[in-house]
C-alpha cells in the first residue's frame, strides 16, 4: 500500500514537489483488479460474486470515510508524476501483476 500512497502523493501538484525520488515495490494499478486477483488466487469465485461483495464493502467504506475504493486507479495518476521512480514487482506477485 505504501507504493500506491507514494504515487497518490507524487501526483498531487503541490505535495509532489516535496518528493525527489521513489522506489515503488509492487504498486497495484487498480484497486478493483487487485482485489479480484487476490480473491481468485485464493479461491475460485465468479467475477460477479467478487464484484457484488466489493460493491457492498465499497458502499460501507464510502459512507464512513468518503473514499470510493473503485476509483483508486494509480495507473491513471502516474502521468501526473514528475518525480523519478523505480518500479519493482516479482514475476509471481498476485497483488501487483507484472503485466
Amino acid at each position: 500500500m505504501g507504493a500506491v500512497t507514494s504515487i497518490l502523493l507524487a501526483s498531487d501538484r503541490e505535495l509532489g514537489s516535496l518528493i525527489h525520488g521513489m522506489v515503488l515495490d509492487s504498486p497495484f494499478s487498480c484497486f478493483k483488479t487487485m482485489v479480484e486477483d487476490i480473491v481468485r488466487h485464493q479461491v475460485k469465485i465468479p467475477s460477479c460474486l467478487i464484484n457484488g461483495v466489493l460493491s457492498l464493502l465499497n458502499g460501507t467504506i464510502k459512507k464512513k470515510t468518503g473514499v470510493n475504493l473503485k476509483k483508486i486507479k494509480p495507473i491513471k495518476l502516474v502521468k501526473n508524476c514528475e518525480t523519478p521512480a523505480f518500479f519493482l514487482v516479482c514475476k509471481d506477485d498476485i497483488i501487483s501483476r507484472p503485466d
